[in-house]
């Protein structure tokens, strides 16, 4: 996803005022029931050999399996 379509599929959830103010979430999978979910700290650039790259940091970590 680059970050035109990011911006432009929040844009239309911000227009809606049942979506507007609601938190962005990572779903976590392999859960039974309520989807567990990480929330979105930030965004940032990558830098150094990141560099042209955009991240999105969550609130807990993330590992890989």
């Amino acid at each position: 996803m680059t970050v035109r379509e990011l911006c432009d599929a929040l844009l239309e959830y911000a227009k809606d005022p049942e979506t507007a103010d609601k938190e962005i979430e990572i779903p976590v999978v392999g859960g039974i029931g309520y989807s567990d979910a990480i929330g979105v700290a930030g965004v940032m650039p990558g830098f150094d050999w990141d560099t042209g790259r955009i991240f999105l940091y969550s609130k807990r970590p993330i590992r890989k399996v």
